[in-house]
């Protein structure tokens, strides 16, 4: 990633089809990582989530998909 002052390498997890993404997850997650590309989302917004959450488990499908259907969508979370 390059911000202003730098460029920065990432680690970024995304889902793969079969296991335990469905096909939806995984084409949100390709649709999010296009957008992060992009310059149309920002890492930051999902850090902000992360470190709002209170334990360090994933969140249950139906929630990680709509988390990616709004920040795929471009919407804040």
């Amino acid at each position: 990633m390059e911000t202003a002052d730098r460029t920065a390498e990432l680690s970024f997890y995304a889902s793969a089809v079969g296991g335990i993404y469905s096909p939806a997850e995984f084409a949100l997650s390709r649709t999010l990582l296009d957008r992060i590309a992009g310059g149309g989302a920002r890492v930051g917004d999902l850090l902000a989530w992360r470190r709002e959450q209170t334990d360090d488990t994933t969140p249950p499908p139906e929630e990680r998909e709509a988390l990616l259907r709004r920040w795929a969508g471009g919407q804040a979370y």
